[in-house]
């Protein structure tokens, strides 16, 4: 189980949400100020298309999904044959993954709301509120580090 706390300075955090049409038809709204940096990657500079190849009807497990940007996009690519677990730690992103899936219709794509260690345990959530995917799970208890 983990509980989230946010990490750098604020008192009050005002959620200003960035929407978007991607390439592929795809709507994704994310409330991540380094979501253009992502799209930029893997819809036009295409940085990640050498790591791996997806193919229709493909099963898919997309571990740390954020708001589902790379979901997205392999959802579009695996089609209705194909099916996807999406695991987020952050409820916020949980919130907005469901959402995305939603708004462009997959219903082949699964969203776990958990964490996800090499180590049974507990933990904290710190979520970093400049660029929510690299937050971190600190453990409460000696298997989580």
């Amino acid at each position: 189980m983990a509980r989230q706390k946010t990490s750098g300075r604020s008192s009050k955090r005002i959620e200003i949400l960035r929407s978007h049409h991607l390439p592929d038809g795809n709507f994704f709204s994310s409330p991540d100020p380094f979501t253009r940096g992502l799209i930029n990657e893997i819809y036009f500079a295409r940085v990640y298309d050498g790591y791996f190849s997806i193919q229709e009807g493909m099963s898919i497990l997309d571990v740390g999904a954020h708001a589902g940007i790379f979901t997205l996009k392999a959802a579009k690519l695996i089609g209705s044959s194909g099916k996807i677990l999406a695991i987020e730690a952050n409820p916020e992103l949980v919130l907005h993954l469901r959402s995305n899936m939603a708004k462009n219709g997959y219903e082949n794509v699964t969203v776990v709301s958990c964490a996800v260690s090499n180590q049974e345990g507990t933990g904290t959530l710190v979520v970093n509120q400049v660029n929510m995917g690299s937050s971190t799970l600190e453990g409460s208890n000696k298997n989580l580090q």
